[in-house]
C-alpha cells in the first residue's frame, strides 16, 4: 500500500503523446527529487475507446523506454478495469485530455484538468508536488 506517501495520478484520456511524455518527465525528475519522501506517480491511459490492449501495452511500453522512466509507472485500464473511471470519477469527454490528482494520506490537494506540459503548466504541477512533499 502507498498509504501516507505524497503521489501524483495522471488520467489520459484525449491527450497526445508529446504533452504526455512532457508531464511524466517532470514526474520522473519529481520522484527522484523527492525519493526521501517516497514520492509516487502514475499515468494511466482510460482506454475509452478500446483501443487494442496488446497495441497499447507495446506504445507504452516504448514510451517507458524512450523517456527512461524507472519511478513513473505507466499502465492502462483494460476492459476489466474500467470502473475505477467512475470511482475516480474521470471525465472522459473528448474535450477532457487529462485529469491529474496531486495527493497524500488519500486525500486530493490539488487537481488539474488539461494540464497543458508547457513552462507554467509543469511549474503549476511542481508547485503542487511540493504541497504534498514539503
Amino acid at each position: 500500500m502507498y498509504g501516507a506517501r505524497p503521489a501524483v495520478q495522471v488520467w489520459v484520456n484525449t491527450d497526445s503523446i508529446e504533452n504526455v511524455s512532457k508531464i511524466a518527465t517532470s514526474l520522473e525528475a519529481a520522484a527522484n527529487a523527492h525519493s526521501a519522501q517516497e514520492m509516487k506517480a502514475f499515468v494511466i491511459w482510460t482506454n475509452v475507446k478500446d483501443a487494442p490492449e496488446k497495441a497499447l501495452a507495446a506504445e507504452i511500453d516504448s514510451l517507458a523506454k524512450k523517456l527512461k522512466l524507472s519511478k513513473v509507472a505507466l499502465t492502462f485500464l483494460d476492459k476489466d478495469a474500467k470502473g475505477a473511471i467512475d470511482d475516480y470519477m474521470i471525465n472522459t469527454s473528448d474535450d477532457v485530455k487529462n485529469t491529474v490528482f496531486v495527493y497524500k494520506s488519500k486525500k486530493v490537494k490539488v487537481k488539474f484538468v488539461n494540464l497543458k506540459a508547457d513552462d507554467a503548466g509543469l511549474a503549476a504541477l511542481g508547485k503542487a508536488i511540493t504541497t504534498v512533499t514539503g
